[in-house]
């Protein structure tokens, strides 16, 4: 199902800035029990992110409420919010900016409970993810190189694959935050010049501050990695992933992951109950 503006279509509309030149941003938003989970949050990263791009002359209530309308039968599954900046004017300069709003609702994958119970595999990718600060944090629609990373393998022996900085820092994966832990403390990587950042990453950040949980934001190496007593993934649809294998480094379940879990699942409760 597709929607702009609202209004339900049944083609791509090829003039539209977000596919012609990635020109838009858009949060991904799981659906549990008919509510979305941690949905004001994602509403103030679509506001952010479109202020750092400078696209406006949009609601966010009118956003709010094409979005209700469209997930209105829907129990469970996953929701794209999709800012463009405009549709129909060609060429990089936008003269007549009138933003266009995407909305899509697809069914919930079955493998997303089945990874978060056992764990998954993980490889560093070959395609880099190169430092531009001015995007930096943002989802934008463009995720080129990402869609090269991830297309570097096609069977399951891998479920995420880890992005590198030209420098070889550890970034991300390619559809997800990361964190390590070493010596009961937390670290997650520096995302000042590249990378996006997440719904989810924010709150571990938040949960680990609230509950006195050490975490560092730093430059992380790979060398880091394989040296840490455990590594987790993060995203709005997964919620969490451990990883249980990097490079032939295998990692086990860290009570610290539980803990986080528990609260997660605390907190997108407690957001869904009050929308």
């Amino acid at each position: 199902m597709m929607l702009r503006n609202g209004e339900l279509i049944s083609s791509d509309i090829i003039t539209d800035r977000s596919l012609l030149y990635g020109d838009g941003v858009f949060t991904t938003i799981a659906i549990s029990n008919g509510k979305p989970c941690l949905f004001q949050q994602h509403l103030n990263r679509l506001a952010n992110d479109c202020q750092r791009l400078n696209i406006d002359n949009f609601s966010i209530e009118n956003i709010q409420s094409q979005f209700f309308s469209a997930i209105i039968n829907i129990e469970t599954g996953i929701a794209r919010i999709t800012i463009s900046r405009s549709s129909g004017e060609r060429g990089y300069l936008c003269n007549k900016a009138e933003p266009v709003i995407w909305i899509s609702v697809n069914d919930w994958p079955t493998h997303i409970e089945q990874y978060k119970q056992s764990g998954i595999n993980c490889r560093i990718c070959q395609q880099p993810i190169h430092p531009n600060p001015s995007l930096a944090g943002i989802k934008h629609c463009n995720r080129l190189e990402q869609v090269l990373a991830r297309n570097e393998w096609h069977d399951d022996q891998y479920q995420e694959g880890l992005m590198l900085d030209p420098d070889g820092n550890v970034i991300e994966g390619t559809m997800s935050n990361l964190f390590l832990i070493k010596d009961q403390q937390l670290f997650t990587p520096n995302l000042a010049f590249v990378g996006v950042n997440g719904i989810i990453r924010k709150a571990i950040i938040d949960i680990a501050k609230r509950l006195q949980i050490p975490l560092l934001v730093s430059s992380i190496s790979v060398q880091d990695l394989l040296t840490a007593d455990a590594l987790f993934i993060t995203n709005s649809v997964i919620s969490i992933w451990r990883i249980n294998l990097l490079n032939n480094q295998q990692y086990d379940n860290h009570p610290i992951i539980k803990l986080l879990e528990n609260e997660l699942d605390k907190l997108d409760l407690h957001e869904t109950k009050h929308l």
